[in-house]
């Protein structure tokens, strides 16, 4: 039979295992999630520049359809860019916790 003494060691052991285990996917993590931030970045920058190409700053005192419907279009495609990328992050840091919780 082991000892209480030995028993101790052995738990901080685990302890210590699964605080490293937990930090090393924790990194993983955030490489990920900084680099699918950057592939994001770099596609807004190319959609922003493809899109200034086409903008047009006339001031002219009427509303041109296909202009107007162009730039709804782009602002829909920004804002569901913005909203998959917010729920990425929130379901990566909820599947975090819920490995965390397993964990323990």
């Amino acid at each position: 039979m082991s000892s209480p003494d030995n028993q101790a060691p052995e738990s901080a052991q685990k302890q210590n295992d699964k605080e490293h285990n937990f930090r090393a996917l924790e990194a993983r993590y955030e490489r990920k999630l900084a680099e699918e931030r950057q592939a994001r970045l770099e596609l807004e920058n190319r959609i922003k520049s493809a899109s200034q190409e086409d903008d047009d700053t006339s001031d002219e005192p009427y509303v041109d359809h296909k202009k107007l419907d162009k730039k709804l279009a782009r602002f829909g495609r920004k804002l569901n860019m913005k909203l998959k990328t917010k729920l990425n992050m929130l379901s990566m840091l909820l599947s975090m916790r819920k490995k965390e919780i397993l964990v323990r």
